[in-house]
């Protein structure tokens, strides 16, 4: 599904440069539970922005479904879910407005029943007249993972969705991630915790802008 071939990404910052991803070479097959294990700074987060569609690399090669990403950008976005450590809920929205508002941009129909499933399969289907200040931590990125499920997106990109969790919450959160993989989801996720990370079918270690196992 996914394939890197010497993907470098530079930023400058003055007259400093640095690699944060340095000659980068990665294959995900369809269906992979993939951890991204490293400390903060050592490229991790680029890696997704990059797999997301979010950047390009300035060197090497990302194809996806074996074409070149910049050229299925469009198939790119529609087949990828990105979960945030920070959830990426609007305040202002309910639960459910939350959930629904890709649906405005994609034109994608989301009906009741498909809506209240996906609540239910994740627990969240009595939270969803909250708004996220009325949410715990745990609850507010099953709310996030929700998005990802309801529109049935094939690779899900996750950036330390347990990073600010405790340990019980963390757990229910890997487990629906088994759940998904289970499903045939493609699912590729960043931590610093080893424990999460074995968690996994296969782990990928990460220093200083290389994959270094």
């Amino acid at each position: 599904m996914i394939r890197l071939n010497g993907v470098t990404k530079i930023y400058h910052s003055g007259d400093q440069i640095l690699k944060a991803l340095d000659n980068v070479s990665l294959s995900v097959p369809s269906g992979s539970f993939l951890a991204v294990l490293g400390p903060s700074g050592c490229g991790k987060s680029t890696l997704l922005n990059i797999l997301a569609g979010y950047e390009e690399p300035d060197e090497g090669e990302y194809l996806f479904a074996g074409q070149r990403a910049q050229e299925v950008q469009s198939d790119l976005r529609r087949q990828t879910a990105m979960i945030f450590q920070e959830h990426q809920l609007l305040e202002y929205l309910n639960v459910r407005d939350n959930l629904l508002l890709p649906s405005l941009y994609s034109h994608e129909r989301i009906s009741r029943e498909m809506l209240d499933g996906v609540c239910r399969q994740l627990g969240i289907e009595q939270l969803v007249s909250r708004y996220p200040n009325q949410l715990s931590g745990g609850e507010k990125q099953r709310c996030g993972i929700a998005r990802a499920v309801l529109y049935d997106k094939r690779l899900i990109l996750a950036d330390e969705p347990t990073g600010s969790l405790d340990r019980e919450n963390a757990d229910v959160i890997m487990d629906i991630f088994e759940r998904l993989h289970g499903q045939g989801r493609t699912i590729i996720m960043v931590t610093h915790d080893q424990r999460i990370a074995r968690r996994c079918e296969r782990i990928i270690s990460m220093e200083d802008g290389h994959v270094v196992s």
